[in-house]
């Protein structure tokens, strides 16, 4: 099992404390890193970040991947973050009886997913010269997020 898929079964209400700084590569849990640079603070992790990206998907797939974590995380009623990295659904657009009540693990379904790719450097980034790619209606990865 991944550090990743570890995370995301952690409790909504653990969730909603942990967030991530994807420019600089740190997690925070409350106020507190976490995690900086690919190295887990005051914790020995033995296990992967999340599973590694093969070379067919890495050039051009993840964005797929992206899209599809970025709709799940537009489905949900949007709640308070300390920092959004993505923008969320208006509250007054999302009807309130088809959405889903899994903002925080949506949402960090959605962050860590770039942000552990980003430090494995496993993604590919197809054109240098664009500092942004846009993956979905008002979805866009950076470049840094993704560069080591």
């Amino acid at each position: 099992m991944t550090v990743y898929q570890k995370m995301l079964l952690l409790s909504e209400d653990i969730q909603k404390h942990i967030w991530c700084d994807l420019c600089h590569k740190k997690i925070f849990y409350k106020s507190q890193v976490v995690f900086e640079q690919g190295v887990f603070k005051d914790y020995y992790v033995v296990c992967p970040l999340i599973n590694a990206a093969p070379a067919e998907y890495a050039m051009d797939m993840w964005k797929q991947k992206v899209a599809m974590l970025y709709s799940n995380y537009l489905k949900c009623v949007p709640k308070y973050t300390k920092i959004r990295n993505f923008r969320a659904a208006d509250v007054n657009s999302v009807d309130v009886f088809s959405a889903r009540d899994t903002f925080h693990h949506d949402r960090l379904a959605l962050e860590l997913y770039i942000l552990f790719h980003g430090v494995q450097s496993d993604l590919q980034w197809k054109n240098i010269n664009h500092f942004y790619e846009q993956v979905a209606d008002g979805c866009v990865v950076y470049r840094a997020w993704l560069k080591p």
